[in-house]
This record gives structure tokens, sequence and C-alpha cells, in this order.
């Protein structure tokens, strides 16, 4: 497992997603069922990127294109209802692009929900560098305080 002192690859505050319920909609193109990204989907995918211009030395960075990753996800809830697993996916293909190339990179997923009245409506993401002994274990205890 990578130190549990290590600094992430990848740190980022983000928006808090979309429920997966509104995520996708099903629409049909001459005769033909199709599924596509909501507009709020969208939205969320550029207020993700715009998250990540902000953040300082952005310019600098690249996605981790050959790299296996660990993610841990912390979930500040804006009210008292939805499902964490809702979640996670949309999180991870937001940040695709901008800490990983693709989804088969990552080989752990550390995901939490907290109901914190001072930090409502956002998700923190850390990305941290897995080794090839890395791929079965667990990084939830790798969560900063």
């Amino acid at each position: 497992m990578t130190d549990r002192l290590a600094a992430p690859l990848f740190h980022l505050v983000v928006p808090e997603p979309p429920s997966a319920n509104r995520y996708w909609r099903s629409i049909a193109i001459r005769g033909q069922v199709r599924v596509l990204l909501s507009a709020e989907a969208r939205r969320y995918r550029i207020a993700v990127r715009e998250a990540f211009e902000r953040s300082a030395g952005w310019e600098l960075r690249k996605p981790f294109p050959h790299v296996t990753v660990h993610v841990t996800l912390a979930w500040y809830r804006s009210r008292r209802s939805g499902d964490l697993d809702n979640r996670i996916k949309q999180v991870l293909d937001a940040v695709k692009g901008m800490a990983y190339d693709d989804d088969d990179q990552v080989v752990s997923l550390a995901a939490t929900r907290h109901d914190d009245p001072s930090r409502k409506g956002e998700v923190e993401v850390w990305i941290w560098a897995a080794g090839p002994q890395d791929e079965s274990q667990d990084v939830a205890a790798q969560v900063p305080a």
C-alpha cells in the first residue's frame, strides 16, 4: 500500500454531483433509444473543470496516464438525503482527464458520506498512486482528517 504519509498525486474539492437518477436521460432518435448526459450533468462537468482550473498550479498538472490509482472521496451532503453510491460515478467521470486518463486506472475506491453543515454540497477528492502490490488493498484509512 502507498505510505499513509505520502502526499496524494491529486487533491481537489468539487461541487456535489447530481444523483445518478438525474444524471442520464434516455431519448428516442429515429426510433433508437439513446442514453445521453442530462443538461444538469453537463453543467456539473463544467463546474468540476472550473474548480480544477481554479486550483493552484492547474496549468502544470496532466493526467497520470500510466499510473494505477486509489481514489478516496468524501461527500458533504447538502441535505440529509441521497445515497452515496448514486454520486460516486459522476465524480469519477468528471475528474477523468484531469486526475487520470481512464477509469480502468482506478484499482480501489473509498467513499464516505458526511453531514457537516459547514461544508454542505461539496466532494473532496484524493488520488493516490498505487503500486502493483496495492491492487487489492483498501485505502479508506488514508482519508486525511
